[in-house]
């Protein structure tokens, strides 16, 4: 998947988002294994099993609201959902490549203010999630109970909401200061260094991901 080109990997990353959004549980099942064949290509099995132990709470939390309310079948299908979109965004921020990313998406004619968000914004989810594993164990080394009954997990994690809020702003404020530094907006012309050339297995790829996505949306219905 690292050596397809960059529109392409565009393409499964819609396509298989899509089909956990939309395709029911046909979708859940495809789209959850495509992920996992993704993070599993990667060889980043231990930072996604520590990306997987920070969604937990979370995903136990949707379960437990849905539950109480008397849809618990809906809550697991909504926990399992989260749990499959992180997956494959963290896949797939392992699998692409940022300057490549920004050649695809301006090859696409989209606006270089959007490209630059859209890249930027996936770059810092690995690092938010980061700084949740970094919080949490914190907190566990200082006693802050995280584990046991759900109302005491909700104590412990709401503690973790400003820390992690902060460190988040202070991120934005650096990357804000780096951009005004370098004159970002000055030039509207651009160069890049990347060449994007389409290639037959690009093709088979692309036709893949159309064929992936139409099969799961039709087995949803």
């Amino acid at each position: 998947m690292s050596l397809l080109d960059p529109r392409v990997q565009l393409a499964w990353l819609t396509a298989v988002v899509l089909g956990l959004l939309f395709g029911r549980d046909a979708g859940l099942v495809a789209g959850t294994s495509a992920a996992l064949g993704a993070v599993i290509a990667t060889r980043a099995i231990h930072p996604w099993l520590r990306v997987l132990r920070a969604l937990v709470p979370l995903a136990l939390v949707i379960v437990a609201l849905d539950f109480l309310a008397g849809q618990a079948g809906s809550g697991l299908r909504a926990a399992w959902r989260l749990v499959a979109l992180a997956t494959t965004g963290f896949a797939f921020a392992q699998l692409a490549d940022g300057e490549a990313l920004i050649a695809a998406l301006q090859s696409l004619r989209v606006p270089y203010a959007v490209t630059f968000v859209l890249v930027a914004g996936a770059r810092y989810v690995p690092a938010t999630i980061g700084d949740i594993v970094s919080l949490r164990d914190a907190a566990r080394l200082r006693g802050v109970p995280l584990d046991g009954p759900l109302w005491r997990q909700l104590a412990g994690w709401r503690r973790l909401l400003v820390p992690l809020l902060v460190g988040t702003i202070r991120r934005g404020l650096q990357l804000g200061e780096a951009m005004e530094a370098r004159a970002f907006g000055a030039n509207r012309h651009r160069t890049s260094r990347i060449r994007l050339r389409w290639r037959t297995r690009d093709s088979v790829a692309l036709a893949a991901a159309v064929g992936f996505l139409a099969g799961v949306l039709a087995l949803g219905h």
